[in-house]
């Protein structure tokens, strides 16, 4: 595993967003990255996309990196819950259900329940930053979408169109929530009933959601704040602005094979390169083609492109004046060789009322009845490609205006075909030494809609979708990736940042009015069919207790289950002469990133006590700091 003489300071960062997913705020999390390098242009990953912002442990060597992986735990798909409906407080299971957020109120007691998650995270929060609209006529403008209004307007009766709304893009949502939700949560499974009101599914998934409004995540890269038509591009057709430019390949297919090849662990993605937002769980990928390039080759594909030779081509522009005889423009005379071929190109404005013509002689200054290439149709634009004469060293080029005023303006190769070939140096990193031109399948989770209820995971590939990337990979001389660059239609449809939700921001949700505990213990309950309003708890000996060997080596996760009964308390511990780390999670296997709890002192013996919230499966992971032989136990407490 590649390693390095200095440690980073990875940047944990708490993400606020806005819309579907905009982050407000830079990241501001350190990292040293491989810029400033000597010489020539270097597109290595710089300090905002280096990979190590999510470990400082991972495999950089592509002939150690696997080609293809898949997240153990796939994400499960749920709604963003528009802004336009009013985010969870959409009826989603018709006008005589309740919402998501009044079934909260209901159960737990508490007042206000939607207006509080309409101020915070619904239409009520734009009020006044947005247009205001009665019909969504009233919201015609660029970004305006739609016109949006509470289901019920000041006078108790349903929203109609003398009710004021507010002109809210359709794309706005929670999808920078339900993201992390379904990366970090189990998918409920049934229905919880709680005081006397059922939960469904999508209510579950709704209000778990809403929990995750601000995530605790590591970040890669910067936010493209430009829409994409409004952006410039270089000589090679790529986003100038750095923040539109990255994420760098190079560190995609780092993180790729790493976390979903190695670790097998979901992460997040902003899957479009420009203002938008669609935050998206990364599900799988796989390499389909990877072929070793030349330095040539490898320009050639970035868009490097043979150029005449320098001097040979001459421009100039202009405006004429048709009077009654018309007016010339007259260019040169300049120099040529008899046997090359010359190419001269006239782009003029063409309309009825402004017209010109190309006319091109060797030896003297062409006119209407001598010349070598002269007009060829009733078209402004023309092109004469003449081969030189025999005897003949000098060309002139001249513009006829036959009516208006037209501009034009000419360009002429004086000798076509002699162009300078494209570098056999790499142009592009320095630093590069190998280059491989790779073609990779990037698998995710798409939302459902938010009136669909139940659990997903069945028929979880009907919302996974798939993006194809084509880029360069960029290795040193010792086969490491050290940066990369996008290729074809990838260079303007690529992921514009990354990040790896490691928990829930503890803000209030709601303006505190609904609260993660109660989400979670709603949630913990969904994942065991049930019917009655209590989980029954059974007898301590009813739990096959765990008690087994094993071996890890360093990095290494080694997985155990038990299946436990709500409120009833367990005691996990170890035992090893070596430094391990003990994790639990309920309903999903825990990581070193993802867990509900963990032990990691210095020593072998770690100890966790658990008080599940509801019947279930807990999952217990046994990670090596240090490699050695271990004992797990459970018991009663």
């Amino acid at each position: 595993m590649m390693t390095f003489t200095h440690r980073l300071a990875l940047g944990i960062l708490v993400l606020t967003f806005v819309a579907c997913g905009g982050v407000a705020g830079d990241d501001t999390s350190g990292s040293t990255g491989n810029s400033g390098l000597k010489g020539g242009k270097a597109d290595e990953w710089g300090p905002s996309d280096d990979p190590r912002l999510f470990s400082g442990t991972l495999e950089y060597r592509l002939d150690a990196l696997p080609r293809e992986g898949e997240a153990e735990s796939a994400p499960w798909a749920g709604s963003y819950w528009p802004v336009y409906e009013d985010s969870v407080n959409k009826r989603w299971a018709g006008l005589e259900s309740y919402s998501p957020a009044e079934k909260y109120g209901q159960a737990f007691g508490i007042d206000g329940v939607e207006d509080a998650v309409s101020l915070a995270h619904g239409i009520d929060a734009h009020r006044a930053r947005r247009k205001s609209c009665k019909t969504s006529s009233d919201c015609s403008g660029p970004g305006d979408g739609r016109c949006s209004k509470r289901r019920f307007g000041p006078s108790g009766s349903l929203a109609s169109d003398d009710d004021e709304g507010v002109c809210i893009p359709t794309w706005w949502g929670i999808c920078h929530a339900w993201t992390p939700a379904a990366i970090l949560e189990p998918e409920p499974k049934y229905p919880v009933t709680k005081n006397g009101v059922e939960f469904k599914v999508n209510d579950i998934k709704a209000l778990i959601t809403l929990a995750y409004d601000r995530t605790a995540s590591k970040f890669i890269s910067l936010r493209c704040n430009t829409d994409s038509g409004d952006l410039e591009y270089d000589l090679y057709d790529r986003p100038v602005d750095a923040e539109c430019k990255n994420t760098n390949p190079g560190t995609l297919h780092v993180i790729l094979a790493n976390y979903l090849g190695i670790m097998k662990q979901a992460f997040a993605e902003d899957r479009t390169f420009d203002d938008e937002v669609w935050n998206q769980p990364v599900r799988s990928f796989k390499v389909t083609e990877m072929t070793e390039l030349t330095p040539q080759e490898a320009n050639m594909k970035v868009g490097v492109e043979e150029v005449p030779a320098p001097g040979q081509v001459v421009e100039f522009e202009g405006q004429v004046l048709a009077d009654d005889a018309g007016e010339w423009h007259h260019a040169g005379p300049y120099s040529v060789v008899a046997g090359n071929t010359v190419k001269a190109t006239l782009a003029a404005s063409s309309t009825a009322e402004n017209r010109a013509s190309l006319y091109v002689r060797f030896g003297a200054q062409p006119d209407e009845v001598e010349f070598d290439c002269g007009p060829t149709s009733e078209a402004s634009n023309e092109d004469c490609e003449l081969l030189v004469p025999t005897g003949q060293s000098q060309l002139y080029i001249s513009v006829l205006a036959h009516s208006g005023t037209p501009e034009f303006s000419v360009e002429a190769d004086l000798n076509s075909g002699n162009v300078v070939a494209v570098s056999d140096t790499y142009m592009f990193n320095d630093n590069a030494r190998q280059l491989f031109f790779v073609v990779t399948e990037v698998k995710y989770i798409s939302e459902s809609d938010s009136n669909e209820d139940g659990n997903l995971a069945a028929s979880i590939d009907d919302y996974t979708r798939t993006d194809t990337y084509q880029y360069i990979l960029e290795l040193d001389d010792g086969g490491a990736i050290i940066g990369g660059e996008w290729i074809g239609s990838s260079k303007k449809k690529h992921p514009d940042f990354l990040w790896l939700p490691i928990g829930r921001h503890n803000v209030p949700v709601a303006g505190g009015k609904i609260t993660y505990e109660n989400i979670k213990a709603l949630l913990d309950e969904s994942q065991t069919e049930f019917s009655g309003e209590e989980e029954p708890t059974g007898p301590a000996t009813s739990i096959d207790h765990l008690a087994t060997t094993g071996h890890v080596e360093v990095g290494e996760m080694a997985g155990y289950s038990i299946e436990v009964r709500a409120n009833q308390s367990i005691v996990v511990r170890t035992e090893c002469a070596s430094d391990i780390d003990l994790y639990v999670r309920m309903n999903v296997k825990p990581s070193e990133a993802l867990y509900d709890q963990r032990a990691y002192t210095h020593s072998g013996s770690e100890t966790l006590t658990v008080v599940p919230s509801a019947s279930g499966t807990l999952y217990i992971g046994v990670h090596g700091y240090e490699a050695g032989g271990f004992s797990v136990y459970t018991a009663d407490e």
